[in-house]
């Protein structure tokens, strides 16, 4: 079956729409796509929750768990085209949300190729999988978060998005102990490099 989008409250998809239909209209949008989209043709798609690691949390058991849900995410579409992201923050799945920020950088277009081929995977067309995204915002790691529904087809799947620091590989898919044993290492090497530039 397809990735199973999780629905925010309906009042998350307000408040992103209106504060892009605002911004449309006074022509405050400053990024190349979202300000040459007519406002009419601006759309969202694939809503999906963000979650936030910790540094210190790297290596501890249990640590994606302790992952914080700072909010959600949408891919703007104009037309048939993904042009931006949008999102709002939000503490929790029922949370009252505020417009947090748009964007047209390098993990929008990696979202939607992301997203695209894991619909094709067989594990994921064979189970029940849950698109999120996760950050790990010490180590620049940016990830789609395919969270296993139902526990029969290996556990999570993590997809990171590409520029990713090595070991990682952005559009290759692991599992969460591959993911996290990338996160440790990256942390380590991070910790290195800063030491030996002091």
């Amino acid at each position: 079956m397809p990735l199973r989008l999780i629905q925010p409250v309906a009042s998350v998809a307000e408040v992103v729409r209106a504060q892009l239909a605002g911004m449309a209209q006074q022509q405050q949008f400053r990024t190349r796509g979202l300000a040459a989209a007519r406002p009419a043709t601006l759309g969202l798609a694939a809503p999906h929750p963000v979650f936030n690691l910790r540094l210190d949390e790297i290596g501890q058991p249990g640590a994606l768990d302790r992952a914080a849900m700072t909010g959600w995410r949408y891919l703007v579409t104009s037309g048939s085209s993904v042009i931006a992201a949008a999102e709002a923050s939000a503490s929790h799945a029922k949370g009252r949300a505020s417009f947090s920020s748009t964007n047209e950088g390098v993990f929008v277009q990696a979202s939607a190729e992301a997203i695209a081929n894991a619909e094709g995977w067989p594990e994921i067309r064979a189970g029940r999988y849950a698109l999120g995204l996760i950050r790990v915002p010490a180590l620049y790691v940016v990830a789609l978060w395919l969270r296993d529904e139902d526990g029969k087809d290996g556990g999570d799947r993590f997809v990171p998005l590409a520029p990713a620091p090595a070991p990682l590989a952005g559009g290759k898919r692991i599992g969460s102990v591959e993911f996290e044993q990338a996160l440790v290492e990256i942390k380590r090497r991070r910790g290195a490099s800063k030491g030996t530039s002091s």
